[in-house]
């Protein structure tokens, strides 16, 4: 569902009825009682609130929803391979035991944002992460606890070594194979999708990106230098932007058509 929000429904001016989100997901053999429990989830996230238009009962998502969608968008989309100016970060922290928590929640949105361990409390990553690291440890309350450095390539006896030792590539790798192996078949077929199948693009177009949307988060973006020889995250990058390219206006088609459809005369943008 947060896909299909992602894609769709910021285009539609942010809302949709809740007989709308009922018929989208039911066209990806979601059920209705499952649809109705993934909304009020999203509900306690804060990620939607009710909202009522014309008598029609909907959701819309928030402005956290939008922010925290935005700032996806960056690592989502961004260029197959990435410009290496050579600088990286490091976040070095000492949050204290009355916040462990937050400690915790520290560590996994480092790990989400592609950060490696180096050693207890200090985290590298390629510097272009940078101001993605600021937002969080600002969202988080706990800049005060953290100190980020810049710098050159770390000194060590041997960085490719170093760099498996930070980072899981194999696991990163295997995301990726994963990825192209679902979705090497509906790749193929692209150059023979017939015009007005917006039913089957929406469909395909929301399970191929709710299996992507995760893999860039967990990939650093490490220079080429740096990764493995033919390095399968390229050729998965390309494939995702094809893919995307190819399914996502007569995906958004097929979502205007339903919403509009059970909107209560509110109108949906594209």
């Amino acid at each position: 569902m947060v896909t299909a929000f992602g894609a769709f429904l910021r285009g539609s001016g942010g809302w949709a009825s809740n007989d709308g989100l009922v018929r989208l997901m039911a066209e990806l053999n979601v059920d209705s009682k499952a649809t109705r429990g993934s909304v009020k989830r999203l509900m306690r996230r804060g990620i939607i609130d009710a909202d009522e238009f014309a008598g029609t009962r909907g959701v819309r998502l928030t402005p956290r929803a939008l922010e925290i969608l935005t700032a996806a968008d960056r690592r989502i989309f961004r260029p197959v391979e990435l410009l290496d100016d050579g600088k990286w970060v490091l976040v070095v922290y000492s949050v204290p035991e009355s916040r462990r928590s937050e400690r915790h929640l520290m560590r996994s949105r480092l790990e989400w944002l592609g950060f490696g361990r180096v050693a207890s409390g200090v985290w590298i990553a390629p510097a272009h992460v940078e101001s993605e690291v600021v937002d969080m440890l600002n969202r988080l309350g706990l800049s005060e606890y953290s100190t980020l450095l810049k710098s050159e390539t770390p000194a060590v006896p041997d960085i490719h070594a170093a760099v498996r030792l930070w980072w899981d590539l194999d696991s990163i790798a295997t995301g990726y194979s994963s990825f192209m192996s679902q979705h090497k078949k509906l790749h193929r077929s692209l150059g023979q999708r017939r015009a007005g199948d917006d039913e089957r693009a929406f469909a395909d177009y929301v399970n191929m990106m709710t299996q992507w949307r995760r893999l860039p988060f967990f990939d650093p973006g490490l220079p080429r230098a740096l990764l493995p020889a033919n390095w399968v995250g390229y050729e998965a990058a390309t494939m995702f932007h094809d893919l995307h390219n190819a399914l996502i206006e007569p995906a958004k088609l097929r979502a205007q058509q339903v919403l509009a459809e059970t909107s209560g005369g509110r109108r949906h943008r594209r």
